[in-house]
């Protein structure tokens, strides 16, 4: 029967790319019985769009001596919704047409009056 006493469990990624939006990155517990299984979750939501590599989960955990653990690190593709990407080209392409129509309209009206006289 393995009785692991104090179990450190943490991970990590950069705020610099990432909020944490829910949860701990850290979890503590004091022992884990035979067939137990602990988990904990945490949200984080990216700031920008780009391709990440979210470091390894550690763990740490005292059985007879102390011992340590890491899991493997991923990759994250982060892609902004389909609706943002279309506004990055479409708000510009509006304001630049708006602006063009207005000109076009304003210099128009100018030989008019131009000729009037």
């Amino acid at each position: 029967m393995k009785i692991i006493f104090f179990c450190f469990i943490s991970t990590s990624f950069n705020k610099i790319e990432f909020d944490l939006i829910s949860g701990s990155l850290i979890h503590t517990t004091l022992n884990i019985l035979p067939g137990e299984s602990i988990t904990f979750s945490y949200k984080i939501q990216a700031k920008t769009q780009s391709l990440v590599e979210l470091k390894p989960a550690f763990i740490e955990y005292y059985y007879l001596e102390g011992l340590k653990g890491l899991s493997n690190s991923i990759q994250v593709k982060v892609i902004l919704p389909k609706f943002i990407r279309v506004s990055f080209v479409l708000g510009p392409t509006l304001i630049s047409l708006s602006i063009l129509i207005v000109f076009i309209w304003k210099t128009r009206r100018y030989k008019a009056k131009k000729y009037d006289l």
